[in-house]
């Protein structure tokens, strides 16, 4: 019989009761691992998470309930540093040997919340992605990471930190757990993607207050580093119903460079740089509203670099 506990976020190892929890006084209640004191011994996940043997990995992981002895992590045959007290610990290993992971024990503790992420990739964030069935396609990612989904009838439900939330049943848009969240939706305008363009405007057929978060031209040959600007939401107008604005300029002019404070360069580059130019434009809008925003369409509007206007 296997029991699931809970070993890194959003993944499941398998501890097997009959070959090392009950032979080296281990147990287990779903998130974490005890160990009673009377055999001391170790207990292994039997799930290798992805991990890769001769990889530096960062380890963390907490003991509770410490009264005797001590717990010490293995990362395949990489020993840790033997603990003797409670506490959160950190710990940096080579995998080598095998890709399981352990813990030995010689006293009485609890061991719960490991977790680990790759030292050369560095902390990877989760995302939450949605699917819809209509469409029968992913259809956007969202920023919040709860730890479980259920359906119940036609409600759906999140658990998150040891509380059950139900999605769709507070008032405010983009609020997951207490945290507000913004909204944004990348656009790219690639029309004739070959063709070297001069951007001027931008148009709007939306409700809500959105703001360009982010604005960029791809590196190419002319401008090694792109291009960079933002835009306010004082920098749009609103004209028969619709938004405008008109593009800003390069806030990473590089002719601005004498101007020590990097804030102060960024702002008068906005306004006096080179104006935004390259075959593509990226574009990012971003809304903070806490009520429902729409996008129906953006335009970009621009002229070819040899044209006049």
């Amino acid at each position: 019989m296997a029991t699931n506990f809970q070993i890194i976020q959003g993944a499941t190892g398998i501890a097997n009761p009959s070959t090392a929890i009950l032979a080296s006084g281990w147990t287990v209640n779903n998130e974490t691992l005890s160990h009673s004191g009377c055999n001391p011994g170790t207990t292994t996940a039997l799930q290798t998470f992805g991990l890769v043997v001769g990889r530096q990995y960062v380890f963390t992981y907490s003991i509770s309930g410490l009264t005797s002895g001590g717990v010490q992590f293995i990362a395949g045959t990489t020993e840790g540093t033997y603990n003797n007290a409670n506490g959160t610990f950190t710990q940096t290993l080579t995998v080598e040997g095998s890709p399981y992971l352990s813990f030995y024990s010689d006293g009485v503790a609890t061991v719960e919340l490991l977790s680990f992420y790759d030292l050369l990739l560095g902390p990877q964030a989760g995302i939450t992605i949605s699917f819809n069935e209509t469409q029968k396609k992913w259809v956007s990612n969202k920023s919040h990471q709860p730890e479980l989904y259920v359906k119940f009838l036609d409600d759906l439900f999140t658990f998150y930190q040891g509380s059950l939330w139900k999605e769709g049943a507070g008032a405010l848009q983009n609020n997951f757990f207490g945290v507000q969240y913004s909204s944004q939706i990348t656009f790219i305008f690639n029309q004739d993607y070959k063709t070297n363009k001069l951007w001027y405007n931008l148009r709007f057929d939306s409700t809500g207050n959105w703001y360009v978060a982010q604005m960029s031209t791809p590196p190419n040959d002319q401008f090694p580093n792109g291009m960079t600007s933002v835009l306010t939401s004082k920098n749009i107008k609103s004209i028969d119903g619709k938004l405008w604005a008109d593009i800003l300029r390069d806030m990473n002019d590089p002719n601005f460079y004498n101007i020590t404070d990097p804030g102060i360069r960024a702002a008068v580059a906005l306004f006096q740089g080179r104006r935004m130019q390259g075959p593509i434009l990226i574009v990012t809008l971003q809304c903070d509203d806490v009520t429902p925003a729409t996008i129906a369409s953006i335009e970009a509007y621009y002229t070819d670099v040899m044209k006049s206007l």
